[in-house]
């Protein structure tokens, strides 16, 4: 299964960032690639959203939970019903100096194995194109406030 991981420092507190990252329903407001997200149904630490994006133009939708666990400084999630077969990962905090260091990575599988072969190089590049886009969305907008 391909995994693609993107990373980039943000110039706030752990408190700061994961207090961004959490707050996905504000992410089309600044990520480019991301049309909207809408949480669903939210319980403790968990959540279910429903995502819609775009790569490289093309709609790009799923529903995924996501776990918070703050304190060991991750976010997991898993796509529940969406496009691909598989679509998880994990988003990771660190203290790095001049910020906090954030981690997104993601394990996909589009469950058809003879186009895969073909699929997987491109895809690779175009979610981890995503991921940094996210990334750079979340470190634009707290330098901006």
């Amino acid at each position: 299964m391909p995994h693609v991981e993107a990373e980039l420092t943000v110039p706030l507190t752990f408190e700061e960032t994961w207090n961004f990252c959490t707050d996905v329903e504000a992410f089309p407001h600044y990520m480019s690639a991301v049309d909207a997200i809408q949480v669903i149904e939210e319980e403790g630490n968990w959540s279910l959203q429903r995502w819609e994006t775009r790569v490289k133009g093309a709609p790009f939708k799923w529903t995924e939970k996501n776990v918070h666990m703050k304190d060991e400084r991750r976010i997991t999630y898993r796509q529940t019903e969406g496009d691909l077969k598989q679509f998880e990962g994990e988003w990771t905090f660190e203290d790095a100096e001049g910020g906090t260091r954030v981690k997104l990575t993601c394990d996909f599988e589009f469950g058809i194995p003879m186009v895969a072969s073909l699929l997987n190089p491109i895809a690779k590049l175009l979610i981890r194109d995503n991921l940094i886009s996210m990334l750079e969305g979340v470190s634009k907008k707290a330098r901006s406030g």
